[in-house]
């Protein structure tokens, strides 16, 4: 499986639990955000989980779980985007196989791709430049990433792969 990790991709991870404040933890879907480092063998995961009713969640983006499972325990599920995580290989225990149609065609995005593949990339730093903000400006970063949330809404929405860079410019402060 080392070789087989695909950005975009949905697996199963296994989250270990630790000793320190309220870490996600135990098995959780989760979508591949980088491909496996050769000399570690680590990667990043935005951990998926099942969205409850009447309960709020921040720092992620709200889909629907009937997209991606058939006969899901909750109808929404939320990916935690404030709570990527390098996780080691080893910890993916089961790889997502591609949604399929009830006559066993692969669903595609708008643009005819295979759900997961030939992805989209959103960057919160490339969308500050193409704003022409600085950096050094609390504001421009907040609209960067205001833009970047408004992105991964309508690709995910709208069934478009992507991979999310996970860095912005920090503030001019030092």
């Amino acid at each position: 499986m080392k070789s087989t990790i695909e950005i975009g991709k949905v697996y199963l991870v296994n989250f270990e639990k630790t000793r320190y404040g309220h870490e996600f933890y135990g098995k959780h879907f989760a979508v591949a955000l980088t491909k496996p480092n050769s000399s570690d063998h680590t990667l990043l995961v935005a951990p998926i989980t099942g969205k409850k009713d009447n309960k709020k969640y921040k720092g992620g983006i709200t889909l629907s779980n009937n997209k991606y499972q058939t006969n899901p325990k909750y109808e929404k599920c939320f990916l935690y985007l404030r709570k990527i995580k390098e996780i080691d290989i080893d910890k993916i225990t089961y790889r997502r196989k591609p949604k399929k149609d009830k006559d066993g065609n692969i669903l595609k995005d708008k643009n005819g791709n295979k759900l997961f593949h030939s992805t989209e990339r959103i960057n919160a730093d490339e969308i500050l430049q193409k704003m022409g903000g600085d950096w050094r400006k609390e504001i421009d970063n907040f609209k960067a990433m205001r833009e970047e949330v408004k992105q991964l809404h309508d690709a995910l929405n709208n069934f478009k792969s992507i991979h999310v860079e996970t860095t912005l410019a920090s503030s001019g402060k030092a």
